[in-house]
């Protein structure tokens, strides 16, 4: 497993494509029901990775982000005077073929 911890950086201007469709992938983590889908995706052989975006009065998870999700995650820039979060990424490499 690897564990990267960034800072959050967002884009200024509009919203590419692939970040509005990245958004919609981010549940509440502060929600019980989200926490619990969260902890069973964590236990499952079938988990590829997760990303954990804290801030000082939210949270908000994501889980089995396609390669081009991660692409614009750490291709985004820090807009002026947006609050500052931090981003857990935690990718497990797939199972050993048989």
């Amino acid at each position: 497993m690897v564990n990267m911890t960034l800072s959050h950086q967002s884009g200024t201007g509009p919203c590419p494509p692939d970040r509005g469709r990245l958004q919609t992938k981010f549940k509440d983590f502060d929600l019980q029901h989200v926490y619990d889908l969260a902890k069973i995706h964590a236990c499952s052989t079938q988990a590829r990775n997760f990303v954990v975006e804290f801030g000082l009065s939210s949270c908000r998870i994501a889980w089995n982000l396609d390669k081009q999700d991660f692409i614009t995650l750490l291709g985004e820039k820090q807009a002026p005077g947006e609050p500052e979060i931090v981003r857990w990424m935690s990718v497990t490499p797939p199972p050993p073929s048989s």
